[in-house]
């Protein structure tokens, strides 16, 4: 969607579903969208690399899907001493 020219409108009120490791290619393309809009680099394999260490590590932090319908529309993460942009543990 090009949201410079069209406008979302859920169907739904939006459920939330925590991520699992088999979302890791849905989380990916939203990260991906995401990190060309606010200007970060985006390297697929490096991103996959740290998104799955998250996932599979709960003290590392959570992430959820954003759901209209069964549909995913959008993500949330919640970090904890640990960033997908900068690819692993941080000490910001």
């Amino acid at each position: 969607m090009d949201s410079a020219n069209e406008c979302f409108h859920m169907s739904e009120e939006p459920q939330f579903r925590q991520a699992l490791e088999s979302d890791a290619d849905v989380l990916l393309e939203f990260m991906q969208e995401y990190y060309a809009f606010d200007g970060h680099g985006f390297d697929h394999e490096k991103a996959r690399t740290a998104l799955t260490a998250l996932l599979r590590d709960a003290n590392l932090g959570l992430s959820w899907l954003i759901l209209d319908g069964d549909a995913a529309v959008g993500y949330v993460v919640l970090c904890f001493s640990y960033s997908l942009e900068w690819l692993g543990r941080d000490a910001f």
